[in-house]
């Protein structure tokens, strides 16, 4: 996955609204937004969740519960995932729209530490 598009779902009664649905693996080191749609004529909730164990937990939400009115939208940005990580999401109510995008990508971790000598100066 470069930089964009990168996945999008629409909750429905089966899928994203009892149990949270699979939006997103990831196969490389990134920075995701992710925005959400709610494009029913009522107020609801979502939630977002990033796991990367087999199955999803209660402790994987980022999010949980998020107010959204009528027609509403928010943007969820500078996520990081790693690969192999998965993005969860679900709403209270279906017809809550959610697309990922990456905003960045990094080739791989670096560390970069600087060590520094402390210069002394003698006055004698």
């Amino acid at each position: 996955a470069e930089v964009g598009r990168l996945a999008s779902i629409k909750t429905t009664l089966t899928k994203g609204v009892v149990e949270p649905v699979l939006l997103y693996e990831s196969d490389n080191l990134l920075e995701v937004s992710i925005g959400v749609a709610n494009q029913n004529d009522f107020r609801s909730t979502f939630s977002i969740g990033i796991s990367s164990t087999p199955g999803f937990k209660q402790s994987d939400y980022i999010t949980y519960g998020i107010p959204l009115d009528r027609g509403g939208t928010r943007l969820i940005e500078k996520v990081g995932v790693k690969p192999g990580d998965k993005i969860f999401v679900s709403s209270f109510d279906p017809h809550i729209s959610f697309i990922a995008f990456a905003t960045r990508k990094f080739d791989k971790l670096e560390i970069h530490a600087t060590i520094e000598s402390p210069s002394f100066n003698s006055f004698d």
